[in-house]
């Protein structure tokens, strides 16, 4: 078999939508195989497959041993990782692949998209802020060029990758707090072990996100308040991510403001026509000409970057509370690092 499509299970009701993707991709169905790995015992059925599924049953949750499983269950010389709420394009694996092959690389990532049976307002708001640079949307929703992409932008849930750089990193971090440090920690030790992964905008996916407001500030939280954690665990990483340096200066920003606004209430005024201002300025206008989203983005951009500020403190604050108990995940880090150096 020369491609294995790997698919973590946790959202039976999405995976439907990202099978019927793979059902319709124009790679040889004889050359590739799909490994879902879920905790249910419900067998997936689909009519008229032409392709070899691989259904494995497993109570593990977290996504980096059940990616690790499913790589040990397959031989094929490509690996391919979707997250289970994606819906991949009918080229999506024979376009990685032909990169990969033609210009040999070592991995390829695409863009994600926002998913098109999804247009409502709270979608609409939640896709302007992703796809702002004022944000966080630079790289990830970068659907114009193909270019070398940083670490940091290569999520699991859209990549295809040689089986080489699996088995030289050593697989995908079993001893992680969470899941939010899977993907950046593999490709961070991929680097330095002289990989090089490219955005391909011909592989951009479809992907589902929460809506604006209780939805996404809700999974923002989350995401952010593990940032946050894991900027702390993972520091040698996280201090090559330029966001993450930037985020740190925004301390030193808010005490400034607010002797500014207890200083004088105009100060205050002119600095949220600044924010506001360049908050649109750098939105990248696909979604905010639909003038009800374009009249609610400051506040949805002010409401984005409190969560994210307050979820990345408590974060930090959380890992310095309970330092002790991430003992074992810190020490582990260190032996996978210093593996992966004396490898270079």
């Amino acid at each position: 078999m020369q491609a294995a499509v790997i698919i973590p299970v946790t959202r039976p009701k999405s995976l439907y939508l990202c099978m019927q993707g793979l059902m319709r991709q124009t790679f040889p169905h004889d050359q590739f195989e799909i490994i879902l790995i879920k905790d249910s015992d419900m067998i997936l059925e689909l009519e008229n497959a032409d392709i070899k599924i691989t259904q494995i049953k497993e109570d593990i949750l977290l996504p980096t041993f059940r990616r690790n499983l499913g790589v040990k269950k397959t031989d094929a010389n490509i690996l391919a990782f979707l997250g289970d709420d994606t819906l991949p394009p009918v080229g999506w694996l024979q376009n990685a692949i032909w990169h990969i092959e033609e210009e040999k690389i070592d991995g390829a990532s695409g863009p994600f998209l926002h998913l098109q049976n999804n247009l409502s307002l709270g979608s609409r708001l939640a896709n302007a802020t992703r796809e702002s640079f004022f944000l966080e949307g630079d790289e990830i929703c970068n659907i114009h060029e193909k270019k070398l992409v940083k670490f940091y932008n290569i999520p699991l849930c859209n990549v295809v990758i040689k089986r080489e750089v699996w088995d030289s990193v050593g697989g995908f971090n079993e001893v992680v707090a969470n899941y939010h440090m899977d993907d950046c920690e593999f490709f961070y030790l991929a680097n330095k072990r002289g990989y090089k992964f490219y955005n391909i905008p011909q592989i951009a996916v479809q992907h589902a996100i929460e809506s604006f407001p209780l939805g996404y500030l809700k999974k923002k939280f989350t995401t952010r308040f593990y940032t946050g954690v894991n900027a702390a665990i993972f520091n040698e990483i996280y201090r090559e991510i330029p966001v993450i340096r930037l985020g740190f200066l925004v301390y030193p920003f808010i005490i400034i403001v607010f002797l500014l606004v207890i200083n004088n209430w105009f100060n205050m005024a002119v600095f949220l026509i600044i924010y506001f201002g360049l908050a649109i300025w750098f939105s990248r206008k696909t979604f905010t000409k639909n003038k009800k989203v374009f009249i609610l983005l400051p506040i949805v951009f002010f409401l984005t970057h409190l969560t994210i500020f307050i979820a990345f403190t408590s974060g930090i604050l959380y890992f310095l509370m309970k330092k002790k108990s991430f003992q074992v995940i810190i020490e582990n880090k260190k032996i996978r690092l210093k593996k992966c150096l004396n490898a270079v």
